[in-house]
């Protein structure tokens, strides 16, 4: 069993995204386990605290992921405002340039998914 400072930097580094190698060459310096010895005590730190990894991980994940939901919501709210002002104009320049299309459509599914992941219900994971 790992000490409780090992354990929390362990617990520490998994939540940064760090890989399990890299964690395992840390405990095995601190300890001198070998390194199954190490990886098992990782994966049983794994197994007491995943809550807490997955909390520092998610953090990890909307701090990447929202620089790009809010350039699509942009995007999107551009592009609808090009088409109330004048929709003719707008609709003939898509159909000139389909690639406009691919963009539009990959806009949406970022927007669309993010809002769907921030509103959805999660089943609680504590039963």
């Amino acid at each position: 069993m790992l000490d409780p400072e090992l354990e929390q930097q362990v617990v520490t580094l998994l939540g940064q995204g760090n890989r399990l190698d890299e964690v395992t060459v840390l405990v095995c310096e601190r300890t001198g386990l070998k390194w199954d010895a190490a990886q098992a005590e990782i994966r049983r730190t794994q197994e007491r605290h995943p809550d807490v990894i997955s909390r520092r991980r998610r953090r990890l994940i909307i701090a990447a992921w929202l620089p790009i939901f809010f350039a699509s919501s942009l995007l999107l709210l551009s592009q609808i405002i090009m088409l109330c002002s004048d929709p003719l104009r707008y609709l003939t320049e898509l159909a000139l340039h389909p690639k406009w299309w691919i963009v539009l459509g990959s806009a949406l599914l970022i927007v669309g998914g993010g809002l769907y992941s921030l509103f959805r219900r999660r089943q609680s994971s504590r039963l």
